[in-house]
């Protein structure tokens, strides 16, 4: 999506242990000059992919300043989106390709980790050695073995409408349809729609574009609506469809965090406390990517 806002794109921070969510800051990170679309949290690191300005930055989870021992990432004319961090290792999905990069000082580890397969790659997550990608351009979920960067599974789950997000529980591969408005819920193993109603588990009310989850809950970004909604993980029932207003602002990527110490185990596990919104101001619905 593009920025129509400038100066206006920021990273907010709620507080999400219950489910009345409540502001802690609205603008932890601001005054970003582009459109941040992904975000991931690892420890007190807090990793953002500026689509606009072709890079992918790191700050403090705490305080929002940027950390000044990690070389901002550029990824030259490839617009980077979906963001992964797996131990040290981050994974930036930019243009059709996946790259990685030392997640402590921005290095690049390969830059053309997988460079085939791919149309539009977004959302990621990461099965023992087995990459799952969303891929928008192609309409599917493809995955790839990332010790060779060869795709395993093209069209693993097909059919989808623009998948933007991924989020796993268990077995359980959530996945967003941005222009569908709708979050599937798939078998992670054998890429089958988890009941009747899987391909369509949860219906928001505009678009969905960012997913998380976190034991029982799952928080979805609708751009269209701007708005966070907080929906069942186990039935896909509606909890609150407005759980956080970001009027004005179409929020995009989300990432859930729990209070320091933290680990990017833990944060896969352990319920959260504090949830990030990568959002920027939008005056009109959002065009194809």
């Amino acid at each position: 999506m593009g920025d129509q806002g400038g100066s206006t794109a920021h990273i907010a921070e709620y507080d999400v242990s219950t489910n009345i969510a409540g502001s802690i800051n609205g603008t932890l990170v601001s005054g970003m000059a582009g459109a941040p679309t992904g975000i991931a949290v690892s420890g007190n690191n807090l990793y953002v992919t500026n689509t606009n300005n072709f890079t992918v930055s790191d700050y403090n989870a705490t305080t929002g300043l940027a950390i000044s021992t990690f070389n901002t990432i550029t990824t030259a004319s490839l617009a980077p989106h979906g963001l992964l961090v797996s131990g040290n290792t981050l994974y930036v999905s930019n243009g059709n390709v996946i790259s990685t990069y030392n997640a402590t000082n921005g290095n690049v580890i390969n830059s053309n980790l997988i460079t085939s397969g791919l149309s539009t790659p977004e959302g990621m997550v990461l099965v023992g050695n087995t990459l799952y990608v969303a891929d928008a351009g192609s309409n599917t979920i493809d995955t790839f073995d990332i010790t060779t960067g060869l795709e395993t599974g093209s069209s693993f789950i097909s059919g989808l409408d623009r998948p933007i997000s991924l989020a796993l529980d268990g077995n359980v591969l959530f996945v967003t349809n941005a222009f569908a408005g709708t979050v599937g819920a798939y078998n992670v193993t054998t890429g089958n729609p988890i009941g009747a109603n899987g391909a369509s588990f949860i219906t928001v009310p505009g678009e969905a574009w960012g997913l998380a989850v976190s034991g029982s809950n799952l928080y979805v970004a609708d751009v269209l609506s701007q708005n966070i909604g907080l929906y069942s993980a186990i039935d896909g029932s509606t909890i609150n469809a407005n759980f956080i207003s970001t009027s004005g602002y179409g929020p995009e990527g989300i990432a859930l965090a729990v209070p320091e110490p933290a680990s990017a185990v833990l944060l896969g596990l352990a319920f959260p406390a504090l949830l990030g919104v990568a959002r920027h101001r939008k005056s009109k619905p959002a065009p194809p990517r």
